[in-house]
């Protein structure tokens, strides 16, 4: 067997620097005298090199991105930060005592302008309070305010579309629906 049939197998060791030193020192020592393998362990070495290089990835962000990012960070350290921009630092005894009056102030007048907003949901032409009674297949509505002289009675079976059912116009405050079943849920509502 001649000594590059021995060395063969190991030229691929040799060229990743993996084989053990006395087995490394061989294969050195043949190359040294055999310009074939070593050709060949050239070569091998080429496609190691390739094979680590391609798997390697570039986690650095490039160089003007960088630069960018250490700028805007320099000039933030430069800035005054934003709790110095507040008058605290200026504060005279006349003005704070003028910036505890104004706070209190605020505070005592603000319950007084929330009270005087009128509920949204209020209306002075409401119905007030509506009695339903139920009895013998027939349904009766009463209601007070005592504001209106005729009402209008929507008659549904879906509360998102009161439009899509019946409308009663009723003079005074009371009606009566004779055909409640007409739906397996019946909603009313009185404007």
């Amino acid at each position: 067997m001649s000594e590059c049939s021995k060395v063969k197998p190991f030229l691929f060791l040799a060229a990743g620097d993996d084989l053990p030193d006395e087995a490394a020192g061989r294969v050195r020592r043949h190359l040294a005298v055999c310009p074939g393998c070593r050709t060949e362990e050239s070569a091998v070495a080429e496609l190691l090199e390739a094979a680590r290089s391609a798997g390697k990835v570039d986690f650095q962000l490039p160089p003007a991105v960088r630069r960018r990012i250490a700028l805007e960070a320099a000039a933030r350290a430069v800035r005054r930060p934003w709790v110095s921009w507040l008058p605290v630092r200026t504060l005279t005894p006349r003005y704070g005592l003028m910036t505890a009056i104004a706070a209190c102030l605020v505070v005592l007048l603000l319950p007084l302008v929330l009270r005087q907003q009128a509920p949204v949901s209020s209306r002075s032409d409401g119905v007030t309070r509506i009695e339903v009674v139920a009895d013998r297949g027939v349904v009766r509505l009463a209601w007070s305010d005592g504001q209106k002289a005729s009402y209008t009675v929507l008659k549904t079976s879906d509360p998102r579309n009161a439009g899509a059912g019946e409308t009663h116009v009723v003079k005074g405050n009371v009606w009566v629906d004779r055909r409640p079943d007409s739906s397996p849920v019946v909603f009313y509502r009185i404007e």
